[in-house]
């Protein structure tokens, strides 16, 4: 398969890493993937061979903290000192310029699952106009006073152990109940269904470590802000967005908060909004046994919208 991969140099001068699978004859559009905490984007091979198929370029990066970028920098479940949310949804930022200055005339479709949808959701508020549409998988309005109190914690954390010490506490205290409704074998079956996927999961190195204080500090901070209508009237009110989820995602709340986030964006002004909730599905959607069908889900999303934008130009 052709693929490329980089290191580029953000602003900050911070290394991260990027991947690119460009096995297309004839591209219509780009897809850039933002994943999931604490994993890492060569998990997203499957999707990008799929939309590649079907003329897609998809690129994805490795966030701070995280796989390749992690490693090299040795800040494995860190973001930063400070602003680390911030700045991990800056880097997105930077990577689709990078992404618009190889490919200048084709739309570019940003795909955050997770996290990488929290920080999708960050980067959106920044006010950029290169994107032509948005894709949040497993995404979550969290209660503030939840926000609040995980923020007080993980601050008296730091305060005693310091910011890059591993948070078991806070790791516990926010993932404890996840597989309440899972038949659980191993503490990550809230993920998904396909056995394999969840043994794959346990034995990558990249992936289930535990994040430091400092990350969930941040993490704590950035999803406060999404969820602030300040930074949430920042975005593009045109934009296409499409809320997908399984009904048995604990991080969605069984699909009741993503129902909330999309409220919340209606509430503002955006009214491009598409949702869809899988029944029985999991966390990790791209990685349930029906896959395929979540797979053609968004390119079909995103070819209509293809069409749409080439039917707009037209007239």
């Amino acid at each position: 398969m052709k693929s490329k991969k980089y290191w580029l140099t953000m602003s900050d001068n911070h290394s991260v890493y990027l991947r690119k699978w460009e096995d297309v004859e004839t591209p219509t559009a780009i897809v850039q993937i933002a994943h999931g905490m604490a994993e890492h984007i060569e998990r997203y091979h499957g999707l990008a061979q799929f939309l590649n198929n079907h003329q897609i370029i998809v690129y994805g990066n490795d966030h701070r903290g995280h796989g390749e970028t992690g490693n090299r920098a040795n800040t494995q479940g860190f973001l930063g000192k400070r602003n680390g949310f911030d700045r991990t949804a800056q880097d997105l930022k930077e990577i689709t310029s990078f992404i618009r200055n190889e490919q200048p005339d084709l739309p570019i479709f940003l795909l955050g699952h997770s996290m990488g949808s929290f920080l999708s959701r960050r980067y959106l508020s920044f006010a950029d106009r290169e994107l032509s549409g948005a894709i949040f998988i497993g995404t979550s309005y969290q209660p503030p006073l939840l926000l609040h109190m995980g923020k007080f914690l993980a601050r008296l954390n730091i305060a005693i152990q310091g910011k890059k010490t591993p948070a078991t506490f806070l790791n516990k205290l926010t993932f404890a109940n996840y597989n309440k409704k899972t038949e659980a074998n191993t503490a990550f079956d809230w993920l998904s269904s396909d056995k394999e996927i969840v043994k794959n999961y346990i034995e990558d190195p990249y992936c289930g470590f535990l994040p430091s204080n400092q990350f969930f500090y941040d993490l704590y901070e950035g999803i406060g802000k999404i969820q602030d209508n300040r930074y949430a009237e920042a975005i593009d009110k045109e934009l296409p967005l499409l809320f997908l989820t399984g009904d048995q995602d604990p991080v969605s709340q069984y699909s009741q908060g993503m129902l909330k986030a999309v409220h919340f964006y209606r509430k503002v002004g955006l009214e491009n909004i598409t949702y869809h909730i899988f029944k029985d599905k999991r966390h990790e959607l791209l990685n349930e046994k029906n896959k395929q069908e979540i797979y053609q889900y968004i390119f079909t999303w995103i070819k209509e919208h293809i069409t749409c934008m080439e039917t707009t130009k037209s007239l």
